[in-house]
């Protein structure tokens, strides 16, 4: 497991980083995210559901702004990065769990 996943944590580490400014930036933006649209175009809040996000440990579901979840969008890019090795992983654990 270490030497599968480690590389595509790393990996997954390192963008989630670099993207993480870009990411908090957004919620501030003008251009508002809608309830089942959200994008890196889209992804502005209004302050009060910024500020309700913010109470709520970093997840919230507003009337404007559906399901908004700071904590999620933060571990998005590390989560896609390294998913498919956790995937390849599991499956194969479950082959030799399964023989036995």
């Amino acid at each position: 497991i270490n030497s599968s996943l480690s590389p595509s944590l790393r990996a997954g580490a390192a963008k989630a980083q670099s993207s993480a400014m870009a990411t908090v930036t957004s919620w501030g933006s003008n251009s508002r995210r809608a309830k089942n649209k959200r994008g890196p175009n889209k992804n502005g809040l209004y302050y009060s559901t910024y500020l309700a996000v913010a109470r709520r440990d970093g997840a919230y579901v507003s009337k404007s702004a559906g399901h908004v979840d700071f904590n999620q969008e933060m571990c998005d890019p590390m989560e896609k990065e390294f998913g498919s090795d956790w995937q390849r992983v599991l499956d194969s654990s479950i082959k030799v769990f399964l023989r036995v």
